[in-house]
């Protein structure tokens, strides 16, 4: 899930390098110009009808997840940046998923704390910060793993020499970790 301001496709080239997937990349069901070229991004939530929007899109990655992920041997959801709450609360309501990476951001604290460590009982959970990122830094990721491990969710930190972005390599590390 791609983080705010992006395009599904943008978080897609990440993964050019990737065979061994099958891959969806859901985009956020905002559309905004982003800059006086009219260029197009997406958000999946703002503060106006913020409820309202977290249960769409969760409502919506639910069927996302019936009409091409059910029958699929096993399920990982990544998220970057904002894509990581929505990976989050996805998670801690989707039918299954065995992996959440959270690539730039920890997990939203508005997840009541008994459902989300329920949902991730078997999930492999790790999160991802770049030591150049100003916005989650390895720190924040391992406070980050504390307040996790505070309500029974093991989570692995991996940190990386760069900013606030995806890094192929280090995604597929991840990914096949």
């Amino acid at each position: 899930m791609h983080g705010y301001g992006e395009l599904a496709t943008d978080l897609l080239a990440n993964f050019d390098h990737v065979q061994d997937y099958f891959l969806v990349a859901p985009e956020g069901l905002s559309r905004f110009y982003i800059d006086r070229h009219r260029r197009v991004g997406a958000s999946w939530m703002t503060r106006d009808n913020r409820l309202g929007e977290i249960k769409d899109y969760q409502e919506f990655l639910n069927r996302v997840y019936e009409d091409s992920l059910a029958d699929r041997k096993s399920v990982s959801a990544l998220g970057f940046s904002q894509g990581a709450h929505t990976a989050c609360r996805w998670a801690s309501v989707a039918p299954r998923v065995e992996k959440l990476v959270l690539w730039g951001s920890g997990a939203p604290e508005d997840i009541p704390p008994a459902r989300f460590s329920k949902a991730m009982k078997d999930c492999q959970v790790t999160l991802v910060a770049g030591t150049k990122d100003r916005l989650f830094t390895p720190a924040d990721a391992d406070n980050e793993q504390r307040r996790l491990a505070a309500i029974d969710i093991d989570a692995e930190v991996v940190s990386y020499d760069g900013g606030h972005m995806i890094q192929p390599d280090v995604l597929y590390r991840v990914m096949s970790g």
